[in-house]
């Protein structure tokens, strides 16, 4: 039987664990940037531009895409969805207007100038009796106009990228109400029947639905049906559960090591190395969860392991310019691919590796979606500062 002295240390071990946990909620509640974040969007962008340049590494959870594209989508909804949250804290509602408003002044100008570009090219040749373009794209131009190129079937070529794009749009489109107009215990409600119908599709429980709806058996690998809308919905799951005190405390005992980050990584990489070459149905599942877990030990405190390598200046700059990297990335690769190789071969080197094909072309999609940055999106976002609530 314990008595009081018995008892006496275990609290005396708990006290400090708990101040510690509160303390650290505080610091989350008032950082503005998480410092991490652009290291991390840096590692996922040039996964995708690494596989759409053909630089195979052998390790297969560098050479998976789609885990770059997933990660996105799980950062997308923790911070929107955190942002919503202390708009509510700060001014007592959510103003819909103001949130669209500052989400098209980031989103739009890079995706509808480099989508209007293009008519504008492939309409001028189709002009000059070169119509072959402009056929080619003409129905993607309808999809990709309204965002449903996720799971509208439509020839897209360089603009496939842009399907996540479509995703994470309607993603937007929706939340930001269910975030304003219902409860709490609503708001559990509507992102528990997100993740089960998603996981439903996932496990293939709508492949034949799917099948008959398309009238085609290939319509199952449409992306929608592919990424699902898990990892958005679990981004969601944990704004809400870092930005509560009390669930705050339990997810800081279990994620806030400073090794956190590195020990996630690792179950993501053993999760890659000997999950099936499908990997749909349970791996996709555990590999969205060890997701938003590796995503949450970074953010739920500043000073992890993983933060020196995450806040290096150059990869927190590749992070920031990431969405025009993303969206130009595969029209620079098919533009400039005749070039590398011709500069390659001047210089005297035999063959061009898949890796230095990599290096070049991709430093020209950065240098590219830098200029982007700095002299077309930077001085439009600033007009951002007109939308905050």
């Amino acid at each position: 039987m314990l008595v009081a002295d018995d008892r006496a240390p275990s609290q005396d071990k708990i006290a400090p664990a708990a101040a510690a946990a509160t303390t650290a909620h505080q610091t989350f509640l008032q950082t503005k940037t998480f410092s991490s974040l652009d290291g991390v969007r840096a590692f996922c962008c040039l996964l995708v531009v690494k596989s759409h340049l053909g630089w195979i590494t052998g390790i297969r959870i560098f050479d998976t895409p789609g885990l770059g594209v997933e990660m996105f989508f799980a950062i997308s909804g923790f911070l929107i969805v955190t942002l919503l949250i202390r708009e509510r804290t700060k001014t007592g509602t959510i103003s819909i207007p103001k949130f669209y408003a500052r989400r098209s002044l980031r989103i739009f100008p890079v995706y509808y100038g480099s989508i209007l570009a293009v008519l504008s090219v492939t309409s001028l040749l189709a002009v000059v009796h070169k119509p072959g373009p402009f056929l080619f794209y003409r129905f993607a131009f309808v999809v990709l106009l309204t965002y449903t190129q996720d799971f509208v079937p439509a020839n897209l070529g360089d603009f496939h990228p842009c399907w996540s794009l479509a995703m994470e749009e309607q993603f937007y489109l929706a939340w930001p109400t269910v975030e304003k107009f219902t409860s709490a215990r609503v708001r559990w409600i509507i992102l528990a029947g997100v993740i089960v119908v998603s996981e439903l599709t996932n496990f293939g429980v709508f492949r034949g639905l799917i099948q008959r709806i398309y009238h085609d058996p290939q319509a199952i690998y449409m992306p929608l049906y592919l990424a699902t809308f898990t990892p958005i919905a679990l981004g969601v799951c944990l704004a809400h559960v870092l930005n509560n005190p009390r669930t705050y405390r339990v997810a800081y005992r279990v994620l806030g090591y400073r090794w956190a980050p590195v020990l996630w990584m690792t179950v993501l990489a053993l999760l890659f190395r000997f999950g099936p070459s499908d990997l749909s149905g349970l791996p996709r599942l555990l590999i969205h969860l060890t997701v938003a877990l590796l995503l949450a030990s970074v953010v739920i405190r500043e000073d992890s392991f993983a933060a020196p390598v995450l806040t290096f200046p150059l990869l927190a700059r590749i992070g920031a310019i990431s969405y025009g990297l993303y969206v130009y990335h595969q029209w620079i690769i098919t533009f400039s691919k005749r070039f590398v190789e011709r500069f390659v071969h001047w210089v005297g080197v035999p063959q061009i590796s898949s890796f230095l094909y990599f290096a070049i072309t991709g430093a020209l999609c950065i240098l590219f979606a830098d200029l982007s940055f700095r002299w077309f999106e930077k001085p439009i976002l600033r007009l951002r500062s007109r939308f905050q609530s």
